[in-house]
């Protein structure tokens, strides 16, 4: 009977332990590996639109500061006195505010006989030309100017 007993509740032991071992619940390797490497693909996409996004974003800025700039420009141009038929480039630009450092302003001028069809001299052709830092952005504004 004794025997019988020990028998008995080693065979209990056996099945517990077999029922734990059955009952445990957890992840295997491969699977943990495969939820980095799917964690790491998405991470990596959302990443490099980010960057994507700011790369874009900086250039559209660059673009919208050289236009205002060039805009500036041409306002303070024409509110200088005109000097009929000089044809060469006498008129200053504006100073550059110091956010905007790192670009640069080229004015030409053109006067009216010099033009193409020939203008009379009242007339004159200004060319403002806008460069970010780098020579990255260039952007020319092209406007007249009448005495």
């Amino acid at each position: 009977m004794m025997v019988m007993r020990k028998m008995f509740k080693s065979r209990l032991k056996k099945l517990g332990k077999q029922r734990i071992v059955q009952s445990q619940k957890g992840f295997t390797l491969v699977e943990v590996m495969v939820a980095v490497i799917l964690l790491s693909i998405v991470t990596t996409g959302v990443f490099s639109g980010l960057i994507t996004a700011s790369k874009i974003l900086f250039k559209n800025d660059s673009r919208e500061t050289a236009k205002n700039l060039a805009e500036t420009q041409m306002e303070f141009v024409k509110q200088q006195t005109f000097i009929a038929g000089s044809g060469t480039s006498v008129y200053t630009a504006a100073p550059i505010p110091a956010a905007q450092s790192g670009y640069s302003v080229s004015i030409n001028v053109i006067s009216g006989p010099n033009l193409t069809p020939p203008r009379d001299s009242y007339l004159e052709q200004i060319t403002i030309t806008v460069t970010g830092p780098g020579s990255s952005t260039s952007l020319s504004l092209v406007d007249y100017k009448v005495n």
